[in-house]
């Protein structure tokens, strides 16, 4: 028997009653506190009642709930004031990275509360106000979760709106990606994505199309991902920024010791968590920190410590945004989390039937490990003992 087909994320209520493009009852059923919907045309032709001027004096007055957030993205640190503010206050801002929020502003502007009736399908006790707000280029309030249920309206200008539906969100999330596309688009450089599709699965499509279509045609992929590396042959290369290199067919056979079609089959004997592959190792170690400075600190310690022993790391990824870092020494692969990243991606499950050390008191399992080394050195020679037999 056939599934019925999920509920879509996106409609347009052009089509049929606004604000939700479907009767409240299908709403109610299929979306509220189930999953996200984006609504494009809820109100066609909307202009906000209230400017942005209008929004700063309001944050002025005695007794309204008002927030200024602030966003410094060179050490992405964020800071928050509460109001009431000073008029002084608004023409020292810079012109990027910071929001304004207001609440209950429907109980000071009759305009605003003209809203309300449009959500009476839902009880009125369960509708707490209407807040609005202001973001300068770059504003944002930073990746969160809401606790309620919230339905956004967007009037004045354009924002990127993201959201991760999965049951637990990694809460480190840093919004890079819309500043990039900003930048991309004011260098005149043409930007290309499909959405539910990986940047690597776009690449990919892209450069078969144009090899194809151009078969002497030299492309240059400026990329850090490994799949990509399969693409290579004598007119596409990867550029390494991080490393100012330049990636091909020679380099890697040179480097890694192998041919661009053996890729696929290097990758899974290597494995990757993020893309659900096992991969062939002997061990996994796997621990968590409480910051990205944490992270860092126990990731260099153990490069260190490794070189001091004359062995270095095969691969290494993650030191940019220190959530999830990755040490490959071949037989042995270290992951190291922060605790919610490693809570979200919850690896383990990817080696379930595997043996688990816990390992709690680095200076007890240190004790252990020498005390039974030598039994585990002699099981390891009689095994192999055998095998030769």
């Amino acid at each position: 028997m056939a599934q019925p087909a999920a509920a879509p994320i996106e409609i347009d209520a052009a089509r049929g009653p606004s604000p939700l493009g479907m009767a409240p009852a299908d709403f109610l059923r299929d979306y509220w506190q189930k999953r996200p919907l984006l609504v494009r045309n809820a109100f066609p032709g909307y202009a906000s009642p209230i400017e942005p001027e209008d929004l700063a004096g309001l944050a002025c007055e005695d007794g309204v709930l008002a927030r200024l957030i602030e966003h410094d993205p060179a050490g992405d640190r964020w800071s928050v004031r509460h109001g009431p503010f000073a008029e002084a206050d608004f023409p020292g801002l810079p012109d990027h990275d910071w929001t304004l929020l207001v609440q209950d502003v429907d109980k000071w502007d009759a305009d605003i509360r003209a809203l309300l009736p449009h959500f009476d399908f839902l009880p009125r006790w369960r509708i707490d106000d209407i807040m609005v707000s202001f973001a300068a280029t770059g504003g944002s309030v930073g990746a969160h979760v809401d606790q309620y249920d919230v339905f956004l309206l967007q009037a004045h200008g354009q924002r990127r709106w993201q959201i991760d539906a999965s049951p637990a969100p990694p809460l480190d999330f840093r919004p890079q990606a819309t500043r990039c596309l900003a930048l991309t688009e004011m260098l005149g450089i043409p930007v290309f994505g499909v959405e539910t599709f990986e940047a690597d699965d776009v690449i990919a499509s892209l450069v078969t199309r144009l090899r194809a279509a151009q078969p002497g045609l030299n492309i240059r992929i400026v990329s850090k991902d490994k799949d990509l590396e399969q693409l290579l042959d004598d007119h596409v290369a990867i550029a390494d920024v991080h490393k100012d290199e330049l990636i091909t067919v020679e380099s890697l056979r040179e480097n890694k010791g192998i041919a661009p079609e053996q890729v696929i089959d290097m990758l899974a004997l290597m494995g990757d968590a993020v893309d659900n592959v096992p991969g062939v190792k002997d061990y996994f170690v796997i621990c968590s920190a409480d910051s990205d400075t944490q992270v860092k600190a126990i990731a260099d310690e153990i490069d260190e410590g490794l070189r001091e022993e004359g062995i270095k790391y095969w691969h290494k990824e993650g030191m940019a945004a220190l959530s999830w870092v990755l040490l490959d020494y071949v037989d042995v692969v270290v992951h190291i989390f922060k605790k919610e990243s490693r809570e979200f991606y919850n690896i383990e499950k990817l080696w379930g039937d595997a043996p688990v050390f816990d390992i709690q008191d680095p200076i007890v399992a240190k004790k252990e490990i020498v005390k039974s080394k030598p039994k585990t050195v002699k099981k390891a020679a009689t095994s192999k003992s055998k095998k030769l037999k």
